[in-house]
């Protein structure tokens, strides 16, 4: 596939992404940094897979902390904190919106927390998988060459 069809392809995915509401203008302005040549494919896929992987490893935590016979909320809401975080910076506002809606102080159950986990578990799945198409389209830009 040449470079220009590779690179309308990941344009028409982020703006499908972005029109959909699953990121918002801090990943468009990744993707703008990209485009000035400020920062390289690469560095867009290291920052995507760095993400990821903090994103499931809090996931996973939460998890963990919600398996508990006496769930520690405390600890649960640090860590939704802190995924809260994780997704501003990269601008996942699908699954931002998503703590922020349901890991609420009137659904501090454990019932209410493992609902919550599941929609975060699921918003979470969406997001990665377009992130997974996003970051392999750049690596088949990037052995392209230079243009």
């Amino acid at each position: 596939m040449a470079a220009a069809a590779i690179r309308s392809q990941i344009n028409m995915l982020i703006a499908t992404m972005f029109n959909t509401g699953l990121v918002d203008e801090a990943f468009l302005q990744l993707q703008r940094m990209r485009q000035q040549g400020r920062v390289t494919p690469a560095y867009v896929v290291e920052v995507i897979n760095h993400f990821l992987n903090d994103a499931d490893k809090i996931i996973n935590d939460i998890a963990g902390l919600m398996n508990e016979t006496e769930v520690e909320f405390d600890r649960v809401d640090a860590l939704v904190h802190q995924l809260k975080a994780t997704t501003s910076s990269i601008g996942a506002k699908r699954l931002n919106l998503c703590c922020v809606q349901h890991f609420k102080p009137e659904a501090k159950t454990k019932e209410g927390y493992l609902n919550a986990l599941g929609r975060v578990r699921f918003q979470f799945n969406d997001l990665r998988s377009m992130f997974k198409i996003i970051t392999e389209l750049e690596q088949h830009f990037a052995a392209l060459g230079p243009k």
